[in-house]
């Protein structure tokens, strides 16, 4: 749909008038909002604080902290689903946490040693990375979908070369992020740094936040420019 501009042109209305979200509304939707934030760091905290506590689970007859410290971040991951659950709140968040828990554990089981906890969780944005990355270069960025999804806006940004470009751009930078936090985890993983590797598990959601700034704020630049540039009607 075309409108007139004071300047006696158009502009392309499906684009200028669709809603685009806020940070904060984007951020509620993805992660659950600040509450989500916390919660999903929480049992990686308590598996952190329960696998530095050695001499408590000596004396409680515990060989090494590593199992403790397990099933503690297990018990905080129910923990909070039951929560929410007694709550009438969303789970969907508190369940994805407890699987991505349940397989962290499963791994530093199986091996015995606490760094493979978090060894699930660097394979996944190394592959994350590779995802975002092989869809901006095929000019199908993995942004320009989601976009499109969360706000319901501009269903065809496809046919916006503008919007793809910009999409594009904004895929490489969440792959930059993907990449540079899991690059920083695999150096302590292979350097047995346990504890450090979890404050870095927990300090790498800067990434995140940063490139879901820039992810709203370019995107929105994007769309104000392709509606402004909209062919004018006669």
């Amino acid at each position: 749909m075309r409108v007139d501009r004071t300047d006696g042109g158009a502009v392309d209305t499906e684009l200028a008038e669709k809603p685009e979200p806020t940070i904060a509304e984007a951020v509620r939707e993805q992660i659950g909002g600040p509450r989500g934030l916390i919660e999903s760091a929480i049992p990686v905290t308590v598996f952190i604080v329960a696998n530095m506590a050695t001499p408590l689970w000596s004396a409680l007859g515990f060989e090494k902290a590593l199992k403790p410290a397990i099933w503690s971040a297990v018990g905080a991951a129910v923990l909070i689903a039951i929560i929410r659950l007694l709550r009438r709140d969303s789970i969907r968040h508190a369940v994805n946490g407890l699987i991505g828990v349940g397989i962290a554990a499963f791994f530093a089981a199986r091996s015995g040693r606490a760094e493979d906890f978090y060894l699930p969780g660097i394979i996944f944005s190394y592959a994350e990375g590779l995802a975002f990355a092989l869809s901006a270069l095929i000019r199908r960025p993995i942004v320009g979908y989601a976009w499109a999804l969360l706000t319901g806006a501009h269903p065809d940004w496809r046919e916006h070369p503008t919007l793809v470009r910009a999409y594009g751009l904004i895929t490489l930078v969440w792959t930059a992020a993907f990449w540079t936090n899991s690059t920083i985890q695999l150096v302590l993983y292979y350097g047995g740094h346990e504890n450090a590797l979890g404050v870095a598990r927990l300090a790498g959601r800067v990434f995140y936040v940063g490139a879901f700034a820039l992810t709203i704020w370019y995107g929105r630049r994007a769309v104000r420019a392709e509606a402004a540039t909209a062919p004018v009607v006669s």
